[in-house]
């Protein structure tokens, strides 16, 4: 009985640390390169998917329509096994087609088109309170229909807003990395509360020489709309969140603090390790640390950044410093002591685990967090294991969009 005992015990304690691994597993990266910022002069847009979702691609064709044709909208379309999959994909509803679309690359997260208009997501911290699942859409069919039907960054953005608005927006908080051949911006997007079929969003746009990093937490903070070249929002992105008393209306609007709801994966900053790490090694003149209060959205680096450089990023456990884990995790030196229990001369208190590797899966998290705080000490890395697939997109003005749009692709089995 003791045994049986100890067991539920730790099957408890299994799957209440699996939840916060679980967490831990359905989140992204996304960085972002203005187009004066890269070594080419190409706009670069990338995305880690880090959930388990399909591993699959299409390429959808451009197509016309007769008029009076509908397109349905469908939710779960990333957990497909193929294109002509609909296991699991129930149909939420239609919405009027528009007589022609693009062609289109059909990822778990649809991701680029053949205007050169490329997408990255990352999953961000919302309030449950503005979560409404009524709302018609997910993020990733908003972003499906604005790669059929637009050419540019903020076409994208003004239709995915009014789409949102018009049908509602069913999905947790989230952003987009959205860029086009001439720029790159942040899009975040939540729903509008229980009472209202509707979204709130806003979008900031990159500066050409500056690089950004979404990592699963709101970036956006002031919104300046009397420059549209550089901020747009929702129509209510101001009048909701005094509704729902997020803002008092007398203090600065900020629109993070109003819905985002603290930092998604209980990093005690409104700011991610993987994003500060990022800026650190794009721009380490500016000497940022964890010590900083908040990061700015985006930063000017210290070199001309290319896509190899995006790529080994997305690529990173934190190699070198205190974080890498293939060095850093300790345990117990189970030679410090002689058989009889004396201190053994030269031997250190503690060794480096022959488990210690950077690719500590989900499931391992679980059972060492069921041990104790002391069995691990985990900090998300941007690299991990249980990745899908990642993107690294480079958009290239100065040629024709049949070969300026390409994507970098890597797919895990």
């Amino acid at each position: 009985m003791k045994r049986i005992i100890i067991l539920a015990t730790m099957l408890v304690a299994l799957t209440t640390n699996a939840q916060d691994a679980e967490r831990m597993t359905e989140s992204c990266t996304s960085i972002m390169v203005g187009k004066k910022a890269s070594a080419d002069g190409s706009v670069i847009t990338s995305h880690t998917c880090d959930a388990r979702y399909r591993t699959w691609m299409a390429i959808v064709p451009a197509r016309d329509y007769e008029r009076d044709t509908v397109t349905a909208v469908y939710k779960n379309r990333f957990h497909t096994m193929s294109a002509v999959d609909s296991t699991g994909m129930p149909r939420l509803g239609v919405i009027p087609q528009v007589r022609h679309t693009f062609r289109y690359l059909d990822t778990a997260y649809p991701c680029l088109n053949e205007k050169q208009l490329a997408m990255g997501e990352t999953t961000i911290s919302g309030r449950d309170t503005l979560r409404n699942d009524k709302g018609l859409f997910m993020i990733e069919e908003l972003s499906r229909i604005a790669l059929e039907r637009c050419s540019s960054a903020r076409e994208a953005i003004r239709l995915m807003g009014e789409l949102a608005k018009q049908y509602g927006y069913g999905d947790s908080g989230e952003c987009l990395t959205i860029a086009d051949k001439d720029e790159v911006w942040i899009f975040e997007i939540f729903g509008e509360g229980p009472k209202r079929v509707g979204a709130v969003w806003a979008a900031v746009r990159i500066p050409d020489d500056e690089i950004a990093v979404s990592a699963n937490i709101s970036r956006i903070g002031t919104l300046d709309l009397n420059d549209p070249d550089h901020y747009m929002a929702s129509d209510n992105v101001f009048d909701v969140a005094r509704k729902l008393k997020l803002w008092d209306g007398k203090e600065p609007f900020c629109f993070w603090k109003a819905y985002s709801g603290g930092n998604y994966l209980k990093e005690e900053k409104n700011y991610s390790i993987r994003e500060l790490y990022i800026m650190q090694q794009l721009a380490p003149s500016l000497g940022l640390t964890n010590a900083i209060s908040d990061l700015p959205v985006s930063v000017k680096p210290d070199k001309p950044v290319s896509v190899e450089d995006v790529s080994r990023l997305l690529g990173s456990y934190y190699e070198g410093t205190d974080l890498d884990l293939s060095a850093h995790h300790k345990i117990p030196n189970p030679k410090r002591k002689d058989k009889d229990g004396n201190l053994v001369e030269n031997e250190p208190d503690s060794i480096v685990s022959p488990v210690a590797n950077p690719w500590i899966t989900s499931e391992q998290l679980a059972m060492y967090y069921a041990m104790g705080d002391s069995a691990m000490k985990w900090t998300r890395t941007v690299s991990v294991p249980w990745c899908s697939y990642s993107t690294v997109i480079q958009l290239r003005s100065w040629l024709p969009n049949e070969v300026g749009g390409v994507a970098w692709i890597a797919f895990v089995n």
